[in-house]
């Protein structure tokens, strides 16, 4: 009963938050105006600072594990070219396309995937997603600016890279790389505004999205969302566990990359497909359905571990 209530304590603000903005914006207290804001400050100050500030407080030389990292990095980077040799198969608009390939990879990991396994794992299971963390953060950055831009625009060579170079989430999160690798430690003066901005990144996010949600608007998006939700939660967890028994990963391991890939679709998601002229709506859609579905689905994989032995 302690794993259900700490799994529904974990999801709940989110949905919480959500319905807050959307009734907010039905009732006329905030408009597209502040949306367009809101997502806007989150997507070039808030969430790089967040970025930042959690890469930056883990020792990456610590917690060092090469499997570990070739799994996370190689299990993202599989699934990412899947889904984009997949997707247009069958979606040929492209700012739908982009939106549904990153809903499909791009994990909340930060938000559900932290406090789940320090819940499950401990403190060494915490050392292990700071380490994750450290490079799956940059990584999942990348790739989301890589579809966005090039399905959007059909950008290539110099201004691709530009996007991705000038993009704020990877310049926060290769910054608190930088900073973990060198020890820094911010003067108080400077870390308390970098900390109280990171912390508005998810409520603000979370209320903006909220606003931009109407499922009579966006029926069209609706199976779309779904799928991406089932694709996160269900079929992305289970397609890596191959790669983790062919490396020979400790059980440790094994948890806290299952947790990393069953979590659902991240929240950044939904300001950087707004900001990057992606389809917003099928991107705040597939939130709300894989938070949703992840409740049931990261507690029936804690379930499954927890009879083998491995938490």
């Amino acid at each position: 009963m302690e794993n259900v209530l700490f799994s529904i304590n974990s999801i709940a603000p989110i949905f919480i938050l959500m319905g807050l903005g959307y009734f907010l914006r039905h009732i006329g207290v905030f408009g597209e105006g502040f949306i367009d804001t809101a997502t806007k400050i989150v997507f070039t100050v808030c969430i790089p600072c967040m970025l930042f500030r959690d890469i930056c407080d883990n020792d990456i030389g610590q917690t060092f594990d090469i499997k570990l990292l070739l799994a996370a990095v190689g299990g993202t980077v599989f699934v990412y070219i899947l889904l984009c040799l997949l997707t247009p198969l069958w979606i040929k608009d492209r700012p739908t396309y982009a939106a549904f390939v990153q809903a499909s990879f791009r994990s909340n990991f930060i938000v559900i995937g932290v406090p789940i396994v320090g819940n499950v794992a401990g403190s060494m299971g915490v050392a292990k997603v700071a380490l994750a963390l450290c490079v799956i953060a940059p990584l999942y950055n990348i790739l989301a600016v890589l579809i966005l831009a090039k399905a959007q625009e059909g950008a290539k060579g110099a201004v691709l890279w530009r996007k991705i170079i000038t993009n704020p989430l990877i310049i926060g999160s290769l910054l608190g790389v930088v900073a973990s690798l060198i020890g820094l430690q911010l003067p108080e003066a400077l870390y308390q505004p970098v900390d109280a901005l990171a912390s508005m990144s998810m409520p603000l996010a979370l209320l903006a999205l909220g606003g931009t949600i109407s499922l009579a608007k966006g029926t069209g998006e609706i199976h779309l969302a779904a799928a991406a939700a089932v694709f996160k939660t269900v079929i992305n967890p289970l397609l890596m566990l191959p790669l983790f028994f062919l490396l020979n990963l400790s059980r440790l391991d094994i948890v806290v990359l299952m947790i990393l890939f069953a979590c659902p679709t991240a929240i950044a998601s939904f300001p950087m497909a707004y900001q990057m002229k992606a389809n917003h709506r099928l991107a705040s859609l597939a939130i709300v359905f894989s938070n949703a579905l992840s409740l049931f689905t990261l507690f029936g994989f804690i379930y499954v571990m927890r009879l083998l032995g491995w938490v």
